[in-house]
């Protein structure tokens, strides 16, 4: 299994406090990206491709330290996320798990959704409270509509966390479908993941009580650092005591 993380977005709503790329923020002693990284290694993959643009030059100690396959999405101030899994094409080559660079997130999340849960699956969680959510609407037994709209019409399956296993078959038709919209600033979810949902079912695969944050603005990033991450390393700390004493 491969990895795509996203993160070629400016973050100017964190700024004058973060002006760099958004997954290099440290709220611990590595940044948010590297504790990504680490995530996946833990859980076996191994093959990264990390997705840049906005001073992409800052990333380069990371993508030699760990081996990464580095792209490049010159475009980012004009084409979005779309655009930047579009550029990983050439590299993907097995199942991949698609990850949006600026969300912490518990690990066991990752573990979970990589042996528990069915090829083509996103990562859904209860109420975050987030402040910015996502929600996932389910028709038919499918992944139907993502909006941050409220529709009575439709059942609310949960959060979209921004992480999502899918097969080779389904990327690859996604990279057929979505090429026409990638000069845009389209996001991968809407036009990507949904659309291909209509021909392979996208599930999703809910955790309840996932402890997770996105960080697109500053308060999400004072809710980081107050609140979330704290909760994060205590629970990282009850896991490995747990493991320790088998």
């Amino acid at each position: 299994m491969q990895a795509i993380i996203l993160a070629a977005g400016r973050g100017s709503r964190l700024a004058p406090h973060h002006n760099g790329p958004k997954s290099l923020i440290k709220l611990g002693e590595t940044t948010i990206l590297e504790e990504s990284i680490a995530c996946l290694h833990r859980n076996g993959v191994q093959d990264i491709i990390l997705v840049t643009g906005f001073e992409a030059r800052k990333f380069d100690p990371l993508i030699r330290k760990f081996g990464l396959q580095a792209v490049l999405n010159k475009d980012f101030e004009i084409a979005g996320t779309l655009h930047s899994l579009m550029l990983a094409e050439s590299l993907v080559k097995e199942d991949v798990i698609i990850f949006e660079a600026d969300v912490i997130y518990e690990c066991r999340a990752i573990t979970s959704l990589i042996n528990d849960a069915p090829p083509n699956t996103a990562l859904l969680s209860g109420p975050s409270g987030n402040g910015d959510e996502l929600y996932a609407y389910v028709q038919n037994a499918r992944l139907a509509v993502l909006s941050k709209a409220r529709l009575a019409h439709l059942q609310c399956a949960g959060e979209f966390v921004g992480i999502t296993k899918v097969s080779h078959l389904f990327i690859r038709r996604l990279f057929e479908c979505c090429a026409p919209e990638q000069m845009s600033m389209t996001g991968y979810e809407t036009c990507g993941l949904m659309t291909v949902s209509k021909d392979i079912p996208l599930r999703h695969h809910l955790i309840p009580g996932l402890i997770w944050t996105e960080i697109d603005d500053l308060e999400q990033l004072a809710r980081a650092k107050s609140t979330i991450y704290p909760a994060l390393k205590r629970n990282r700390k009850v896991v490995e005591s747990g493991v320790n004493q088998v």
